[in-house]
């Protein structure tokens, strides 16, 4: 019986594994993904094959629904305020330039104003700067926060806003925050700050795929003014901890009109209020 069992089992999760190679081969997302997956499940696929079907997610089926989604009512957005970005037009005819406004589904604008940051402390007093600038609302998304100094830091700040009654609406990554305590959320949402969180598609096995994660850093104050790059909230971003100094990363901030793209992730906010564009 043992050997009948294990005559039948193993040419079948071998040809598991080959049918799994096949399908990552057809849809894994780089060609790196698609050769390990591919040694894998012929080589080793007794392992190999329970470990694609829950880590190696083959497409973005989740991505692109909400990708069709987002693109719909960003268009009816784009259609209400045209006239207001109208005289910031470039009217660009070259055709490279006229394929990446059909891609990015925003027109190139003039007028822009655009400064360079690379320093930790820089960038942070910078990004304070505007959170204490605004009037109307404050959009913060990052990848990672941590409780710490600058974390602190950039909650008071935050609260301040709330004070001034700025509506502020916080995104963080669940697994990239994944060390911030609750309590740090539970004073932000105390406060009167909306706080949200990024996390995969709904689902068991979807929760495996910690690779499908957000990690844009994104402020946007008032839709006049936005930063966008690649600093997370911690002091090791300041150079303060040298056992995780991080070195030079950019981070640019900009005037409007062009912030505007920086606002298209966070859409209606996730709080199902819209918040008022104005350039």
């Amino acid at each position: 019986m043992a050997s009948w069992l294990f005559g039948v089992l193993i040419p079948t999760i071998h040809l598991l594994g080959i049918l799994s190679a096949v399908q990552a081969l057809m849809s894994s997302r780089t060609s790196q993904g698609a050769i390990a997956w591919i040694i894998s499940l012929v080589t080793v696929p007794y392992l190999a094959v329970p470990a694609y079907w829950v880590f190696g997610r083959p497409r973005f089926y989740g991505y692109v629904s909400a990708r069709g989604e987002r693109d719909s009512v960003l268009r009816r957005v784009l259609a209400r305020y045209r006239n207001l970005v109208e005289p910031y037009l470039a009217g660009a005819k070259e055709a490279d330039v006229l394929a990446v406004e059909k891609l990015a589904m925003m027109p190139l604008t003039s007028g822009n104003r655009a400064e360079l940051l690379v320093d930790g402390e820089a960038t942070f007093e910078s990004l304070f700067a505007g959170i204490d600038r605004a009037e109307q609302y404050v959009l913060v998304q990052f990848f990672i926060v941590r409780d710490d100094a600058l974390g602190h830091e950039l909650k008071q700040r935050l609260k301040n806003a709330v004070a001034r009654d700025v509506r502020v609406y916080f995104l963080y990554d669940e697994i990239g925050c994944h060390k911030l305590p609750e309590r740090y959320l539970r004073d932000l949402r105390g406060a009167g700050v909306a706080v949200s969180a990024f996390h995969s598609s709904r689902g068991v096995r979807h929760r495996f795929q910690l690779n499908f994660r957000n990690h844009r850093k994104i402020l946007v104050v008032d839709g006049r003014e936005g930063w966008v790059g690649g600093f997370n909230v911690g002091v090791e971003y300041l150079g303060q901890n040298p056992s995780m100094a991080i070195g030079a990363i950019p981070i640019c901030a900009w005037r409007a009109p062009a912030c505007s793209a920086s606002r298209k992730p966070s859409g209606r906010t996730g709080t199902g209020r819209r918040v008022r564009w104005p350039a």
